[in-house]
């Protein structure tokens, strides 16, 4: 039996526009069924989905659709900067909402809020999540190696474009670095 922490990180992918209520799949659901599923998604740019965020197996606050690639490299892309201790935002592009990732001793809080800015939000929709930072970057990363099995399973001959998951894939091996060299620091007593 895997081990599953109170706090989790995951996507879920449009099949379509999702403001037209297209059907949304998680992640791991679309890999399984890679086959009978690859017709429904636009495997590009226009890709949308969500980052759900969950609690003891419940989502907590609504989906806010955004093209899936931009929002997990940003994502990603914070996982060095928070590991080191810098306090990192990230805007979505498609709504007024956005996502506070800080690291406090060994762990990453995580806040998403509405509004411009993350020290002065409008709302924070739902309480800050915490979650341990090593576990933090797993469960990040993990999303983008789901994301970039994805493409390459939809697009193999140029999946690491620019229209596809080429940014991501940059970030990604920054990210993986990063949390490893944390993770064995923490192992070490180093930090």
């Amino acid at each position: 039996m895997t081990k599953r922490t109170a706090v989790e990180l995951d996507f879920v992918l449009y099949a379509g526009d999702p403001d037209a209520g297209a059907k949304a799949y998680e992640s791991q659901k679309v890999l399984e069924a890679f086959e009978s599923l690859k017709g429904s998604f636009e495997f590009g740019s226009g890709l949308y989905g969500s980052l759900i965020i969950s609690r003891d197996g419940k989502p907590l606050g609504d989906r806010k659709a955004e093209p899936i690639v931009r929002l997990l490299t940003n994502i990603v892309r914070s996982v060095s900067y928070v590991i080191d201790g810098e306090p990192e935002t990230v805007m979505l592009a498609e709504s007024a909402h956005g996502l506070l990732f800080e690291r406090q001793s060994n762990e990453v809080r995580m806040t998403f809020f509405r509004g411009e800015d993350a020290f002065e939000p409008e709302e924070i929709l739902f309480e800050p999540q915490v979650l341990d930072a090593v576990e933090w970057s797993s469960q990040v990363t993990g999303m983008a190696d789901r994301l970039i099995e994805l493409f390459k399973r939809a697009r193999p001959s140029d999946w690491d474009g620019e229209d596809c998951a080429g940014a991501l894939l940059e970030f990604l091996e920054v990210a993986k670095d990063t949390a490893k060299t944390y993770r064995l620091a923490r192992e070490r007593g180093l930090r």
